[in-house]
């Protein structure tokens, strides 16, 4: 890589430069310029170390301060549910296990009262099992299912196209430890008052199992 006047091209952390031989006046030169130069090395590599990649991990972001729509198109966050616990739900219309409606509908009915909800979003990545425009996942979901529960506008959730949201549910693994990747669609995560993700619960996990009922009863507000 070309330097110009014994400086790195920007961008790329120089290699140490050791002492010069030379008369005194010219050694001590040399040296001081070694040292600036070394420092600077010190300074390149010390940023690379230590500075995080993604400063969010230096913020009190959560995602109650990710911006998402509505399944009706107004603006919204899960911050308007500040103080509420939430299970996030990937939903889809026509997959087999759609029918975790129910269970997901119950929940909301049976800890609405004390600060909880379950939210949905629609995405139609696996199997293509959600194609309908708003107004029909809405439709479907309430003459089928009876859903009252919040539901926001259909997104990816894996891949470049990833909605932030899911960016940083992904993040947090599950109860073996694996994060990465939705599975398939009614993924589940519980997210505190605080805006904290809880847990994560696979698809095959029905909504009154236990162990999420439990973690819900562990983590509603106050």
């Amino acid at each position: 890589m070309a330097t110009t006047a014994g400086r790195a091209a920007p961008g790329v952390c120089p290699g140490p430069v050791r002492g010069r031989s030379g008369a005194d006046g010219a050694s001590r030169r040399h040296g001081e310029a070694d040292q600036r130069h070394n420092d600077e090395i010190g300074r390149c590599w010390s940023k690379r170390l230590f500075c995080p990649a993604n400063p969010r991990g230096l913020s009190n972001v959560t995602v109650h301060d990710i911006a998402v729509r509505t399944l009706s198109g107004q603006d919204a966050s899960l911050g308007d549910l500040a103080g509420n616990t939430l299970l996030v739900v990937n939903v889809a219309s026509q997959c087999g296990l759609t029918p975790q409606y129910e269970g997901l509908q119950r929940l909301h009915d049976q800890f609405g009262e004390q600060g909880f909800a379950v939210v949905g979003f629609p995405c139609n990545q696996f199997g293509a099992q959600e194609p309908g425009s708003a107004e029909e996942i809405q439709e479907f979901c309430t003459e089928n299912y009876g859903v009252t529960f919040p539901m926001f506008e259909k997104i990816e959730v894996n891949g470049p196209g990833r909605h932030p949201l899911y960016a940083e549910l992904t993040a947090v693994p599950d109860t073996e430890g694996k994060a990465g990747d939705i599975e398939w669609n009614f993924e589940k995560f519980l997210v505190g008052p605080d805006g904290k993700i809880v847990a994560r619960f696979r698809p095959l996990i029905e909504p009154e199992d236990p162990e999420i009922v439990s973690a819900i009863e562990a983590n509603l507000p106050g």
